[in-house]
């Protein structure tokens, strides 16, 4: 990279590329439907200049003269920014890059693919099935004016399982997104056999009245109602005043038994790196410990306004969370399950992101849901919604959290039994 070059008098700058490619196999309805492959590359410079911020952005490889160019025409009406860049600074290299997955066989992709759907058509030939595996290699790199220079690779893995059974008047769709960095990471038998699992349980619809029920999320619909924290968390929120924890580092806001942190340089990690878009050193840190609130998640220009230091977490559009990791308990799923006499098991939400994330008002239809009978799945709960708070479920409200974790996109989760959750049925 050559930023020097590129800098005028006055300027501070970086300069940011990232350089991606891709090979992809899709199936649906049971069939090989394409494979497609592709690179992109993309380059963005950014310049401060009397206290003002510029930006361009460029997806052809070396045409710095453009990329100048752009960045330059936009300092006179960039927004005012007070931080500086960082200077070069010791890295930690996480375990994300790996040599089995991008030196793949397109063959295999494939033959995975169709591996889980006779998995699947063995267990009902009615069942139809979508899966798109996609492998990727990434090369990221980054220069500023302060001496900081550095570059990192990463492989990502791509899933998308999804099956489809309808039965008269029934339908039933449900779906798994794995992601990770290795290919061995991936748990084909036991992602298709949770899947399975779940269709079988939906099979038979059984009612369910409205009203106020104990509700175990599983990790994925977990993440769904984590949304809140997370805008919460983050630098952005605080420094506008939109969070209710600002200025309130040390102060306990949820249940002794809630811990989150964010892992920025965990081996494996779907969202590890070394350094972040900014080029601060990503690192591992508690964000709510014990239901202490320890840290925000901050940028340079959140930091700065903050007087914090930035926690490696500079994303391109502000501060942006690494791995978040919640502590797991010591409860496994089965104990959980058992101890609901009557209930809801959540496995998919549509909507949940919905409402005032500051408030911590989450609802959504309820996508794929469970009724739980004498610590037993009796069978499916259609045409219903959730309500809840989620500040006041995780301080008040926490009946028990699993032992066991799993990945949801960026997330590792355990699942969780919230006690009551406000249910609506249809009619």
């Amino acid at each position: 990279m050559q930023l020097k070059k590129m800098l005028q008098a006055g300027e501070q700058g970086d300069l940011y590329r990232k350089q991606s490619s891709h090979t992809t196999v899709q199936f649906a309805n049971n069939r090989l439907k394409k494979i497609n492959s592709g690179e992109t590359n993309r380059e963005v410079l950014r310049l401060i200049k009397n206290g003002r911020i510029g930006i361009g952005e460029n997806t052809k490889p070396n045409n710095r003269e453009y990329l100048s160019k752009m960045a330059r025409e936009t300092l006179d009406y960039g927004p005012r920014v007070d931080f500086a860049f960082p200077a070069q600074t010791r890295l930690k290299k996480p375990e994300i890059w790996d040599e089995e997955l991008v030196n793949l066989p397109l063959e295999e992709l494939i033959q995975t693919a169709q591996d889980f759907i006779n998995k699947a058509t063995q267990y009902h030939p009615d069942i139809q099935a979508e899966v798109s595996i996609q492998k990727e290699k990434n090369f990221f790199e980054l220069e500023n004016s302060a001496g900081f220079s550095s570059s990192f690779r990463q492989s990502q893995v791509k899933v998308l399982f999804a099956l489809r059974l309808i039965e008269g008047k029934n339908l039933l769709v449900n779906y798994s997104f794995p992601q990770r960095t290795h290919w061995r990471d991936i748990d084909w038998e036991n992602d298709c056999e949770n899947l399975l699992r779940e269709i079988d349980w939906g099979r038979t619809n059984v009612p369910l009245r409205s009203g106020n029920y104990p509700v175990l999320f599983i990790p994925e619909t977990l993440a769904d109602i984590l949304h809140p924290v997370e805008a919460c968390l983050n630098g952005q929120a605080v420094v506008r005043g939109l969070s209710p924890w600002e200025n309130r580092l040390g102060e306990q806001v949820f249940s002794s038994e809630f811990s989150l942190s964010n892992q920025g340089i965990l081996d494996r990690g779907p969202a590890s790196k070394p350094f972040d878009r900014e080029g601060v050193a990503c690192s591992s840190f508690p964000l709510i410990e014990k239901g202490r609130l320890k840290n925000y998640v901050l940028d340079l220009e959140t930091a700065h306004k903050l007087d914090l230091s930035p926690t490696g977490t500079g994303g391109e559009n502000g501060p942006d969370f690494n791995n978040l990791v919640m502590e797991p308990g010591n409860n496994s799923f089965s104990e959980m399950l058992e101890s609901i006499d009557e209930g809801l098991l959540i496995a998919g939400t549509m909507g949940a992101w919905a409402g005032n994330p500051y408030g911590g008002q989450v609802s959504g239809n309820i996508s794929l849901g469970y009724k739980i009978k004498n610590g037993r799945i009796e069978g499916r709960v259609k045409d219903a919604m959730f309500s809840l708070n989620i500040f006041q479920a995780f301080k008040e409200r926490i009946s028990a959290i699993g032992s066991e974790q799993k990945w949801a996109d960026n997330m590792l989760l355990p699942p969780v039994l919230i006690n009551p959750v406000n249910i609506s049925i249809k009619g």
